[in-house]
C-alpha cells in the first residue's frame, strides 16, 4: 500500500515490518544530532588542568602531559586507561617535580542506550613514583591507591565531550627524605 504521493505511509511500513527510516518534514534535527557521535567504542583524551599545572590538591606547581583511552563495551561499561608524566624545574629554577602516574578505571553508565553520556560510577587503581624538591627538602618514594569515582560526560560536538569527574579513595605512600 502506498500514498497518494507514492510513499508508503508510517503505519503501512510498520505492518509490513520493515526498518526503513521515515524521514521527518523537519530534518534538522537529526542533522544536528548527528553531529554527536552517539555510539562510541572508543576514545582518547586528556586532562587539561594537568597541563596547566594543577594538582589534585588544587595547587599549583608545573604543567604534566597525560593522555587517557577509554574503551566502550556491553552497553552500559567502560574502562579508562591513564598515564601522566612530569620532569620539570619551576620557580626560577628552585623547585623540580618529577612523577609518573597510570590508572586503570572500570565505569559503569547508568544510561542504559549505549551512548556512554551523563552519569557514571566507578572503582579506580593507581600507581606511580614522584620526585619533589625545594631548597629546604627533598622527597622521592611510590604510590598506590584505590577507590571509587563518579562523573558526568557531556557531549559538545562531533567527537568532542567534557567530563567531570571526582574520586575518593585511599592513597598509600612511601617516602624517601
Amino acid at each position: 500500500m502506498q500514498s497518494d504521493n507514492g510513499r508508503a505511509t508510517e503505519s503501512e511500513l510498520r505492518e509490513q515490518g520493515t526498518n526503513e527510516r521515515i524521514l521527518s518534514a523537519d530534518s534538522s534535527a537529526d542533522r544536528q544530532q548527528g553531529d554527536i557521535v552517539k555510539y562510541p567504542k572508543w576514545n582518547v583524551g586528556t586532562n587539561l588542568l594537568e597541563w596547566i599545572g594543577v594538582m589534585p590538591d588544587l595547587k599549583y606547581t608545573t604543567w604534566a602531559s597525560n593522555v587517557h583511552g577509554e574503551f566502550y563495551f556491553k552497553k552500559q561499561y567502560s574502562v579508562l586507561l591513564s598515564a601522566a608524566y612530569s620532569e620539570h624545574h619551576y620557580s626560577h629554577g628552585d623547585k623540580f617535580q618529577g612523577f609518573t602516574s597510570y590508572i586503570v578505571e572500570p565505569r559503569y553508565w547508568l544510561r542504559k542506550d549505549a551512548t556512554f553520556q551523563g552519569f557514571f560510577g566507578g572503582i579506580y587503581g593507581q600507581l606511580g613514583d614522584y620526585n619533589d624538591i625545594d631548597l629546604e627538602r627533598k622527597y622521592t618514594g611510590h604510590f598506590w591507591g584505590a577507590g571509587l569515582s563518579a562523573g558526568y560526560l557531556y557531549p559538545v560536538w562531533r567527537g568532542l565531550a567534557v567530563e567531570f569527574n571526582i574520586r575518593a579513595g585511599y592513597r598509600s605512600t612511601e617516602v624517601k627524605k
